[in-house]
């Protein structure tokens, strides 16, 4: 999925733990966005870096 504005907007947040939303399309390998139960999320790349994955948070917002 891409992610624009308006889709992440409307992205459910979880009831416990983080959900996970990804761009497969435009975006590289590893963009997407984090959601908290809260409704707080993140824009993040995820990498593997010496054999561990690793998140990096790009920036916040609220959902």
């Amino acid at each position: 999925m891409k992610l624009t504005k308006t889709r992440v907007g409307a992205l459910l947040t979880p009831v416990t733990g983080q959900a996970f939303y990804w761009d497969w399309e435009d975006a590289p390998n590893g963009f997407g966005v984090r959601i908290t139960p809260s409704g707080a999320g993140s824009y993040i790349l995820q990498k593997r870096v010496d054999g561990k994955l690793k998140r990096l948070p790009l920036a916040h917002m609220r959902i």
